[in-house]
């Protein structure tokens, strides 16, 4: 007759060989989901911190969460997790290259938009200065203007232009966004100054 307690003798013992089988059978395919989604978030981590920090941010949390359950020796869950912080990584890459389309798009935008400010407006000063310089010397200043209204507008001129030098300081410096915004600012103001003098676009 085999006693109950024998059996538990040798049962405990095939038990523990069993789960350590397991644990050990998990623990390679864990420690390389841990390292493939360690790598992925490295190779978009400097686009992402630039372009969707708070993504990023979130990524690592993630990772941590793994390598955690990877430290417990918790392998199964590392294992039933990697796929959905892999995926999350695709989907990351997916919205970086998005946003990267559109900077090139809009870095074509503020170029072409450069390109036909850069001609508009020192044109449109040069002939701002030359009807203020011409109204300077004649006196003869359009219907319903004074001299106290004349140098109000002539120091509008004066401003068309120095925002057209900040403009022009700006693309020097490769900032084409301040650079454009300044350029339309100036326009803006050399339209205003044209109308209040009577004068029509490229007159």
């Amino acid at each position: 007759m085999v006693r109950i307690g024998s059996w538990c003798y040798w049962l405990a013992p095939l038990v523990l060989a069993t789960e350590l089988s397991v644990c050990g059978g998990q623990k390679e395919p864990a420690q390389k989901a841990v390292a493939d989604a360690e790598a992925a978030i490295s190779a978009l981590r400097s686009d992402a911190a630039k372009l969707v920090p708070d993504d990023l941010s979130a990524l690592d949390e993630s990772l941590v969460g793994l390598k955690a359950d990877f430290d417990r020796q918790d392998y199964k869950a590392v294992i039933a997790a990697s796929p959905v912080v892999m995926a999350r990584v695709g989907a990351l890459q997916e919205t970086i290259s998005t946003r990267k389309a559109e900077q090139v798009a809009h870095s074509a935008q503020l170029t072409d938009s450069w390109n036909a400010l850069s001609t508009e407006v020192p044109e449109m000063i040069d002939a701002v200065n030359a009807r203020v310089e011409s109204l300077v010397r004649t006196k003869k200043f359009p219907s319903g203007m004074n001299t106290t209204s004349f140098e109000t507008t002539r120091a509008a001129a004066t401003d068309m232009t120095q925002t057209w030098q900040k403009a022009l300081g700006a693309f020097a410096n490769d900032n084409m966004e301040e650079a454009v915004g300044s350029a339309q600012a100036a326009k803006q103001k050399g339209a205003e100054v044209m109308n209040t003098l009577g004068m029509k676009p490229n007159s």
